[in-house]
């Protein structure tokens, strides 16, 4: 699993630098962590089920190491009570994505709202610096990469 979701990250443009495996903090690790355009991303990877017990320290790593933005991947599917409690939770946004085939197509959509929210805010803040009106510029910018079948990745700002 770790080597087709390595793919799915190279294929949707993650640099093979910005990817670690096996990552450990302390005594927990982290099945795959992923820097996009400065956004740091915790992947859990399961072949089973993803159940409330594997959840609290998922959520828990996250919030703990830094994580900005974690992913939840099940091969089987994500239990409901999973999906609520993460919902109820305050920090780092966690997705869900299960089954093969929705692995596959939720992924790329999930990396690119990363890719695109980083960006913004780096603008944002750069114009927030300079007090210039970017919005229009950014807006069209945006359907242009929309209009486009590129890789996400966006430069750093």
């Amino acid at each position: 699993m770790t080597l087709w979701i390595t793919h799915l990250l190279l294929t949707a443009g993650v640099e093979m630098g910005q990817i670690a495996w096996g990552a450990t903090a302390g005594e927990d690790e982290l099945d795959i962590v992923a820097s996009i355009n400065g956004v740091t991303v915790f992947f859990e990877l399961k072949d089973r089920e993803f159940g409330l017990g594997d959840a609290y320290p998922f959520s828990s790593r996250v919030q703990r190491y830094g994580g900005d933005v974690g992913v939840i991947l099940s091969m089987d599917r994500v239990a409901e009570e999973v999906v609520k409690y993460l919902n109820e939770q305050r920090g780092p946004k966690i997705h869900t994505l299960a089954g093969m085939g929705k692995i596959e197509s939720d992924l790329r959509k999930v990396l690119e709202s990363i890719a695109v929210n980083a960006a913004l805010y780096s603008v944002s803040m750069l114009a927030a610096r300079s007090r210039v009106d970017v919005k229009p510029l950014l807006q069209e910018w945006m359907r242009h990469r929309a209009s486009r079948s590129l890789p996400f990745g966006v430069p750093s700002l």
